[in-house]
């Protein structure tokens, strides 16, 4: 064990404590839960991030938006400099709500989304205003204070919660066992030809408890669309091109080995997770386009990174493009989309 983990162990433990306690107040009802008098559906993970938990949510609404079911999507809107509840529109700022809220205000204009460091008192505003048949909560795993009818758990792939230490040592949030608040846990981020065996293999390590649903799901890249207009490509037009990849995400390697396998990366330039992008950011990439122009690049981006890359003007004139990213079932789609369709409808 290499010094700095030795020093990290303790404290994890002290964490891990901390997190215990805390669990065990809200069974208690020491920590007060409040209810809604409609489903609520929590999407979140034990660890800290990375694991798909955006397209997954998503998928979610898009599901329930096909259905006729009115939904509204509560975060607290990490990484905003705002505070108190703002409710997002398409015109807000990521600065303002935070770039998932964002994010899913662009993708679905016709959902309500809101931001609220009080999800209790978000949910409360929104049922003032809208009639609604559920309510998404966002990254909430651990945000116990309202009561979920559906709570989801989202685990990465290559990076399984059961493979996972507490923080600091690791990055899980709490200690494993929690998983057993889950109704449904969703391993993400999986290979498409993941086979029948791989997949119990995984489920067995995930030891879920007789009520628990467990489903694989894998991510998939669907076309480019510029930054500053509405231009849309196939993402077929990627092969063969050289790429500056640009990221701000907490796990950007899933996107660098599919980007890598059909193309050069020139240069690939990472910012940390929810990164806020300042004008000197827009002007150094601005020079890293500049810097391998010969190489007639395309620049690569995330849709979250994206929503906050349009605040920069001088960036307009680059061939600046977002993947866009959605979630597809290796197997059982259909009972995956009838739970959570049902559960809304009979709720």
């Amino acid at each position: 064990m290499s010094k700095l983990r030795f020093i990290l162990f303790p404290l994890a433990i002290l964490y891990g404590l901390v997190t215990e306690i805390r669990n065990v107040f809200f069974r208690l009802g020491v920590l007060k839960k409040t209810a809604f008098p409609l489903p609520v559906i929590s999407v979140g993970n034990l660890s800290t991030g990375g694991t798909g938990k955006t397209p997954h949510l998503l998928y979610i609404a898009k599901l329930l938006q096909k259905e006729t079911l009115k939904t509204t999507i509560v975060s607290r809107g990490y990484g905003r400099k705002s505070k108190g509840f703002f409710e997002v529109t398409k015109t807000s700022t990521a600065n303002e709500v935070g770039d998932e809220s964002l994010l899913f205000k662009q993708t679905l204009p016709n959902t309500s989304v809101a931001v609220c460091e009080s999800r209790v008192l978000g949910v409360n505003i929104l049922l003032k205003k809208y009639a609604l048949n559920t309510v998404l909560l966002d990254d909430a795993y651990q945000h116990q204070h309202i009561h979920r009818s559906l709570n989801l758990l989202i685990t990465d792939f290559e990076h399984p919660f059961y493979n996972d230490y507490l923080l600091p040592f690791g990055n899980l949030r709490e200690l494993r066992h929690n998983k057993n608040r889950a109704d449904i846990i969703v391993v993400s981020k999986c290979p498409q030809n993941l086979s029948d065996k791989e997949q119990k293999n995984i489920e067995k390590q995930l030891n879920p408890l007789a009520h628990q649903k467990v489903f694989f799901t894998r991510i998939f890249y669907k076309e480019l669309v510029h930054v500053f207009s509405d231009e849309s490509l196939p993402i077929n037009f990627l092969e063969g091109k050289s790429i500056v990849l640009l990221t701000s995400i907490a796990k950007p390697k899933y996107l660098n080995d599919f980007i890598s396998n059909k193309n050069t990366v020139v240069e690939a330039l990472s910012f940390p997770d929810h990164h806020s992008y300042t004008a000197h950011d827009a002007g150094k990439i601005s020079a890293l386009f500049s810097k391998h122009k010969t190489h007639e690049p395309i620049i690569i981006t995330t849709q979250k990174d994206a929503v906050k890359l349009r605040a920069f003007s001088q960036l307009k004139a680059l061939p600046l493009y977002a993947i866009s990213m959605d979630v597809d079932l290796l197997n059982k789609q259909e009972e995956f989309n009838s739970l959570i369709v049902q559960h809304v409808r009979t709720h």
